[in-house]
């Protein structure tokens, strides 16, 4: 460190940056009220502080005496929450580009948090994004809160010289991201020592690796951009420097979706950054029996066999996903074996209503119960509590938050009782209890749900309760889905809790049509009725009628796993989805989009019919390849019937062997903003020879790459046109490279 870098980073610290006097070989700062007098030493370029007769290295005693970062170790250790009974799940390691430029991802069996532990020892002159991604429940934060203990301890043995910080978010709308970091330190951790300049420096210098828990469920599914530019921002400010972990509950770090990443790049496009990501896998057999025996529970082998044989298969929910596993032996752990499995019995797809409501049944039948009187009664019914959690739920959702003070939670309480007409008496122990239930926790000052999960899933049986209870069934479920994207768990729960409160469903898409039919294509209403709709379809699968559904736009994996039949969707459109375990026979897709399908070797569409364009102008890719002529092969292949609209004929184009490999060295651009020759010499293969003697000269004399700085005498380079650019010329439309760069430098 030089005495510059050494001055820049102390005024980030100081009380008032102007007081700040290194003159004559000394230091004298204020930081935080405290008059900080030292003496400077400079050894062979070497900056070194000496105070009290210690002489340290200059960058230690800023991360020691000014950063206190021992204080901070001990913050985290006491302040962020760790699972007692921690099990870890395995997970697949795709890492930066230089180590794995193929994209071939490793299997992580065990230690999960220790891999990425190590993968976050970032390299210098680069700012390194590592993602973790996992659907919800399955581990994301419990993972990183064990990963923050286990480097805080190695902190303090000196076994390590860098600090994870987590960050939640969750899933908050933010306008000042610096702002949450520093309350997060001080109201969190009660750190009150960083300013927000301070907390950069610390990251640029790697002492401090900040993991922000929900904040890429932003990235996919707001369409504001203010995800995107806080973190772009942030990147920008680390100024190729640092290394940041991201907690993904869905996959964004999608290699084949250019179009996706396009604003985050093209933002960020003048820094160097690579990106590595960790998937968690969902728990096995394995993970279940060592949670249970951490549990004390000796008969956990029993208790996995009960529960496989209730709900029809080891790949359930309740048996993979680790925050239902941890609800399920709680419950079994409590007594409560034989009414829980009884409960297990009911609709599979339905899995969450049984698990929470086994958790509700002890809370009304042993803890909320009225002892004013003679006669020991309930203060609400199982029915009750339900609709008091619904009624919580939708409050979080249209304020924008997940979490309510005190106050608030109290408010909704007696409203809720009034509606209700509960006794005066009843109605204040009601309102003293809520923010004591068992789905309930306190974050902070504030209360919120347990888990995202259960949150999720009384949003929908919100929604399923308007049909029985809202005098304008309309307005208000325009008002609930209009706020954001619903979770595709809240979009199954109302659903199915239609269902169960005996509504009209066909009514029900119905008045989705409606709605859908009076939205603006960029209204989130669309796009939720989309996911609402797919739920519903099923539960009407049997109603010997045709469905019609027009204009929708339908969620990611929307069709994975659905079954329905007899159903026209006209001029809808699908985002990118699985069709592993779908059966959509008698389907007939007229002047649909689809932007992506999958499925494994094996699926039939048993004539699900693709009206218009001969389906390659309307499906774009398929496993991943987006070729018009294989996309269509694919289709008939999986017994797709495609017809094409009249008069419009198919005469797709195969690029040449040239422009395919720039677009497999454009994609590699996904993973880092600089790459070498190197890498992309494995990316290539075998036909590295080809692409690096005549592709590569052609792609830098149109502009499209530019070569930078190397490092030990390789070659490096970066893009020179927007990401965006790319993504609308990818997959290639033309034959020839000339044409394909062309259509990048235009933008077509």
């Amino acid at each position: 460190m030089t005495v510059g870098e050494f001055e820049r980073v102390l005024r980030m610290f100081a009380d008032d940056a102007s007081g700040l006097d290194l003159s004559n070989g000394k230091v004298l700062v204020e930081v935080r009220d405290e008059l900080v007098d030292a003496s400077l030493e400079d050894s062979l370029g070497q900056v070194y502080v000496v105070e009290h007769g210690d002489r340290l290295p200059a960058a230690k005693w800023l991360t020691r005496r000014i950063a206190r970062t021992q204080l901070l170790a001990d913050r985290i250790i006491t302040h962020v929450e760790d699972e007692p009974y921690y099990v870890s799940p395995s997970g697949r390691l795709l890492d930066r580009i230089n180590d794995a430029p193929n994209g071939k991802e490793a299997e992580i069996r065990d230690d999960v948090d220790i891999a990425v532990l190590r993968s976050l020892d970032g390299k210098a002159g680069t700012t390194s994004i590592h993602y973790l991604t996992s659907e919800s429940g399955e581990g994301k934060t419990t993972v990183i809160n064990r990963m923050a203990h286990v480097q805080a301890e190695r902190f303090k043995r000196k076994e390590a010289n860098w600090l994870l910080l987590p960050i939640r978010l969750g899933g908050r709308s933010f306008l000042s991201f610096d702002d949450i970091v520093v309350a997060e330190l001080a109201s969190k951790l009660r750190f009150p020592f960083f300013y927000y300049d301070a907390f950069l420096e610390l990251v640029r210098m790697r002492v401090i690796v900040p993991a922000f828990d929900g904040f890429e469920e932003m990235f996919v599914e707001r369409s504001s951009g203010e995800a995107i530019s806080a973190l772009s921002t942030l990147i920008r400010d680390l100024r190729s420097s640092g290394s940041v972990l991201v907690a993904a509950r869905k996959a964004y770090f999608e290699y084949q979706s250019l179009e996706t990443q396009a604003k985050l790049f093209d933002a960020t496009s003048d820094c160097s950054v690579d990106y590595a990501r960790t998937s968690l896998n969902r728990w096995s057999r394995q993970q279940f029996l060592e949670y249970a025996e951490k549990r004390g529970l000796s008969d956990g082998k029993l208790v996995y066999e009960k529960v496989q044989a209730r709900v029809g298969g080891s790949d359930h929910p309740l048996l993979t996903r680790a925050v239902l596993v941890k609800r399920l032996i709680e419950v079994w752990e409590e007594g409560g074996a034989d009414d829980l499995l009884e409960r297990l019995d009911g609709d599979p797809d339905d899995y969450l209503h049984s698990c929470v409501e086994s958790i509700v049944v002890r809370e009304a039948r042993e803890k909320w119960i009225n002892k004013s009187g003679s006669i020991h009664q309930p203060l609400l019914s199982v029915e009750e509590h339900h609709l008091l959690l619904a009624q919580i739920a939708r409050e979080m959702w249209l304020t924008s938050t997940n979490v309510l003070p005190k106050e608030y939670m109290e408010v909704v309480a007696e409203l809720f009782v009034a509606d209700q007409n509960k006794d005066p008496s009843i109605a204040r122990e009601i309102s003293q209890r809520v923010t004591h239930h068992s789905l309930l926790a306190r974050q902070g000052i504030r209360y919120g749900f347990d888990h995202e999960d259960f949150r999720n899933f009384y949003l929908g049986e919100a929604l399923g309760q308007m049909f029985v209870s809202s005098p304008d069934v309309r307005v208000d479920l325009a008002n609930v889905l209009r706020k954001g994207v619903l979770a595709s768990l809240t979009a199954n729960s109302g659903a199915n809790a239609a269902g169960r409160k005996g509504v009209d469903l066909d009514d029900f898409l119905a008045t989705l049509q409606w709605l859908v039919e009076r939205a603006r294509p960029t209204s989130y209403i669309v796009e939720n009725a989309g996911a609402l709709a797919l739920r519903l379809l099923e539960l009407t699968a049997n109603g010997g009628r045709t469905q019609q559904l027009s204009g929708f736009v339908f969620p990611q994996d929307g069709l994975k796993g659905r079954r329905f039949g007899s159903v026209d969707f006209r001029k809808c459109q699908f985002q990118s989805t699985s069709l592993d375990g779908a059966q959509i026979g008698g389907c007939r897709f007229i002047e649909c989009t689809m932007n992506g399908l999958e499925w494994r070797e094996g699926f039939v569409a048993d004539g699900a019919v693709i009206h218009g364009g001969n389906g390659t102008g309307l499906v774009v890719s398929i496993n991943g390849v987006c070729a018009p002529s294989k996309v269509r092969q694919a289709l008939r292949g999986a017994k797709f019937r495609v017809q094409a609209a009249d008069g419009q004929q198919d005469v797709p184009v195969e690029p040449d062997s040239d422009t395919i490999l720039a677009e497999s060295a454009l994609r590699v651009f996904l993973r880092a903003t600089h790459v070498s020759d190197e890498v992309l010499r494995r990316k290539c293969g075998g036909r590295a020879p080809r692409f690096l003697g005549s592709v590569l000269p052609k792609m830098l004399k149109a502009g499209i790459l530019a070569q930078v700085e190397g490092v030990r005498k390789q070659r490096r380079f970066k893009l020179q046109v927007s990401m965006r650019a790319i993504a609308a010329a990818v997959p290639a439309r033309v034959k020839t490279l000339d044409e394909f760069l062309a259509s990048l430098k235009t933008g077509l």
